[in-house]
C-alpha cells in the first residue's frame, strides 16, 4: 500500500499576524540609525559652520584693530561639542593692569533634534565672561544674577538665527557717588546664503554722578546687507540707526540731540559701486541756542569695484598685521606698487562725490546746499606722473558745482540763530553780488573749473 505524503501546509496571507513589537523594533533600529548618523553628520557640519565663523570672526575682529583673537580651540563630542576663544581688546586693561581678555565660549547640541528650539544643523549657546575674577564679579553684580543670552539654530539648509538678549543692570563704584543703568538690549541676525540681516533695539542707559547726568535712547538698529560671493568685502544693502534722545549735563550747560537718524545704502551698479549716507537731526540744543533740522545726505558715486574691492581687502590685511604686531612693518615695494595702481584705476574711474542736501532750519525757511565734484582729468594720471605733478595741475583734474539757496526769512533765522544778526542785511549781500535773488528765493552758486573758483559766474580773486 502507497501512502501519499501530505503536502505541507502554507499560510495564506489572511493567516499572518502583524507583530506590532517586530514593527515597533524595526522602526526604532532605523530611526535609531538614522538619528545616530545624522548626528554625526551634524556635528561634522556643526564643526565646519562655527570653524567657517571663527575664520570670519578673527579675521573681521583682527582688522578692526580694537579686538584680537588669541586662541581658539573646538572640543567636538559626539551629540554635543565645545568652542573656545579668547579675545584681547586692545590698548583697554583691568583692574590688574593687564590686557583686558575675554572668554568665550559656545556651547553646541548637534542636530538633527534640537529640543525645543525643533529641527536643525546645531544650536549654539554662547556664554561670554571677562578673564579677570575680579571684572567678571563687578559685572554680575551690575547684572543682579541675570546673564546675557546669545542663542544661534543653524538650520537644516545651513542659515543661522541668532537671538541676543542682553539684561537690564545698574554699575556703581565702591566709595563713589553715582551709577550707570541700562536698560535691556534685544537683537536678532539672520544669515542665510550671503545675505545678512540685523535688528537690535534698546531703551537706553542713564548716568548720574555729582555735576554730570547723561541719557541715551531709546535707539534702533536695523538692516540688510547681501555679498555677491564670500569674497564679496562690499556688498549690497541698508542700515538704519535711529536714537530718539541723547542728552549730556554738566552744570548749567546741557547738550542734547533729539530725533537722530542715520542711514547709509550701498548699492552695485554695473562693475561699480555706489555709497551713500545720510544724517538727520530733528533738534539741537547747546550753549542756549537751538538749531532745528538738520540734514546730510552725501554719496561716493561710480567707484570702479575690482580696485575698490582690493583696497578693501589691502586695508583689512593691513589692519590685521598691525594689530598682532609689537612693531608694524613698512609697506614693503610690492605693496605700495599695487596700492597705487589701485587707487590710480579709482581715479580713473570718474568718481563722483555727490551732495544731495545740506540743510538747516524749518522747512520754506531753511537754508540748503547741494551740488557734486568731479574728476574729469583723472583720464590724463599715470603711473609715470602721479608723483610729479604739481598741486595745481591736480587741482585742475577737478570739476565742482555747489549751489546755497534759502529765503529772505531763513537766513535771518540762521543768522539770529548763530548770533550773527548784523550778518542779515540781505540786501547788502545782494548788492555785493554775494547772493542773487531768483524769485522768491536768494542763492549763490561756486563753481570751480580749470584751477579757478567762481562765485555766482565770476572769478574769485
Amino acid at each position: 500500500m502507497t501512502r501519499t505524503p501530505t503536502p505541507p501546509r502554507t499560510r495564506t496571507a489572511s493567516a499572518r499576524r502583524f507583530s506590532p513589537a517586530l514593527a515597533l523594533g524595526t522602526a526604532a533600529l532605523l530611526l535609531g540609525g538614522g538619528y545616530v548618523g545624522a548626528t554625526a553628520i551634524f556635528s561634522s557640519r556643526a564643526q565646519d559652520t562655527t570653524q567657517q565663523a571663527v575664520q570670519q570672526l578673527t579675521s573681521t575682529l583682527g582688522s578692526s584693530g580694537v579686538v584680537e583673537v588669541e586662541k581658539s580651540e573646538y572640543h567636538k563630542g559626539f551629540t554635543d561639542s565645545t568652542q573656545t576663544m579668547t579675545l584681547i581688546v586692545q590698548d583697554t586693561p583691568d583692574g590688574n593692569g593687564q590686557p583686558l581678555r575675554l572668554l568665550v565660549t559656545n556651547h553646541i547640541k548637534h542636530g538633527p533634534l534640537l529640543g525645543a528650539a525643533g529641527v536643525g544643523q546645531a544650536l549654539v549657546d554662547t556664554d561670554i565672561r571677562f578673564a579677570d575674577p575680579k571684572t567678571q564679579a563687578a559685572l554680575d553684580k551690575a547684572f543682579g544674577g541675570q546673564k546675557p543670552v546669545i542663542r544661534t539654530v543653524v538650520g537644516l539648509t545651513g542659515a543661522s538665527d541668532t537671538a541676543v538678549r542682553i539684561p537690564a543692570g545698574k554699575f556703581t563704584e565702591e566709595g563713589q557717588p553715582g551709577d550707570l543703568s541700562w536698560q535691556p538690549l534685544t537683537g536678532a541676525v539672520r544669515v542665510a546664503g550671503l545675505k545678512t540681516n540685523v535688528a537690535f533695539s534698546w531703551p537706553g542707559l542713564f548716568l548720574n554722578a555729582p555735576g554730570t547726568s547723561g541719557a541715551v535712547g531709546p535707539m534702533k538698529l536695523s538692516g540688510t546687507t547681501t555679498r555677491a560671493n564670500k569674497d564679496d568685502l562690499l556688498g549690497s544693502g541698508q542700515m538704519n540707526l535711529t536714537l530718539d534722545r541723547l542728552t549730556v549735563s554738566q552744570g548749567t550747560q546741557p547738550v542734547t540731540f533729539s530725533g537722530l537718524k542715520v542711514s547709509s545704502d550701498s548699492r552695485r551698479d554695473g562693475n561699480f559701486q555706489n555709497l551713500a549716507v545720510r544724517y538727520a537731526v530733528a533738534d539741537v540744543s547747546a550753549a542756549g541756542r537751538n538749531l532745528k533740522n538738520l540734514e546730510l545726505a552725501l554719496s561716493f558715486d561710480h567707484l570702479a569695484r575690482e580696485p575698490l574691492q582690493r583696497l578693501a581687502r589691502f586695508a583689512q590685511d593691513l589692519q590685521a598685521t598691525q594689530a598682532s604686531s609689537k612693531s608694524p612693518a613698512d609697506l614693503t615695494p610690492a605693496q605700495e606698487k599695487q596700492l597705487e595702481t589701485d587707487v590710480l584705476a579709482l581715479l580713473r574711474g570718474q568718481p563722483v562725490l555727490r551732495l544731495s542736501r545740506l540743510s538747516l532750519g524749518q522747512p520754506g525757511r531753511d537754508v540748503q546746499v547741494s551740488g557734486q565734484a568731479t574728476l574729469p582729468g583723472a583720464s590724463r594720471l599715470t603711473a609715470e606722473n602721479w608723483n610729479t605733478l604739481a598741486p595745481a595741475e591736480l587741482m585742475s583734474m577737478v570739476s565742482a558745482d555747489f549751489k546755497l539757496s534759502t529765503s529772505e526769512a531763513g537766513l535771518r533765522d540762521l543768522a539770529a540763530t548763530l548770533g550773527q544778526g548784523q550778518a542779515a542785511d540781505v540786501q547788502t549781500l545782494v548788492d555785493s553780488g554775494t547772493l542773487k535773488r531768483e524769485g522768491n528765493k536768494l542763492v549763490a552758486t561756486f563753481s570751480f573749473k580749470d584751477g579757478q573758483m567762481l562765485m555766482n559766474g565770476q572769478p574769485v580773486q
